[in-house]
Formats: C-alpha cells, sequence, structure tokens
C-alpha cells in the first residue's frame, strides 16, 4: 500500500536505521530493565542532543546546515527513537507483568 509518505520518504531505510541503532545499543550496554521513568529522562537527554545539532547547524550566528552537521542530528534522531521504542516496550513490560520490569 502506498501513501505520500512512503512516496517521498525512504520509510525502510528509518527502519533498517532503528534496528541497527536498538542492535548497537544492545552491544553496547547490553540488557537495559530501565523502568519508564528512566526511560523518559533517557530519552530527554537524547532529545537535548537534537537541539543542540539543530542549534548549530540553523540557530547560532555561525550556523551552517552542513552535511557533517545533518548527519548528527539524523544519528541523534534516530538514537531517540530508539530510546522512545524502549520507553514504550518498558510500558508494555509492565502492562504484561503486574507491575514488573522484565526483560525481553
Amino acid at each position: 500500500m502506498s501513501s505520500p509518505v512512503t512516496k517521498r520518504y525512504n520509510v525502510s531505510a528509518v527502519r533498517d536505521a532503528l534496528i541497527q541503532e536498538l542492535v548497537r545499543q544492545d552491544f553496547k550496554w547490553g540488557s537495559q530493565l530501565h523502568n519508564p521513568a528512566d526511560w523518559y529522562l533517557i530519552t530527554a537527554e537524547e532529545f537535548g542532543e537534537i537541539a543542540s545539532d539543530l542549534n548549530k547547524a540553523f540557530v547560532q550566528p555561525d550556523a551552517n546546515p552542513n552535511e557533517e552537521r545533518l548527519t548528527k542530528a539524523k544519528t541523534e534522531i534516530i538514537q531517540t527513537i530508539a530510546c522512545l521504542c524502549r520507553l514504550l516496550w518498558s510500558l508494555e513490560d509492565i502492562e504484561h507483568e503486574e507491575g514488573k520490569v522484565v526483560p525481553r
């Protein structure tokens, strides 16, 4: 099924980058059994990194949206999406295990 989003953007590339980031995080950090509040704080920090990168690219007096800055911002966005997935999964774990955070 085609939609304006799938016609204009490479959705599968975003999906693939997200999966690669989730795997990278698993290898870097191992099993991460944080509660939803902790995942929210981790995600908020990731949003801050996006804001910093976008500020350097578009807002500061010497702003320059060069390829390096845009690539860094895109990387931070994928990392943030991965953290949001983990936040969502931590809520699902609690719902399915009667208030306990359990490994997936």
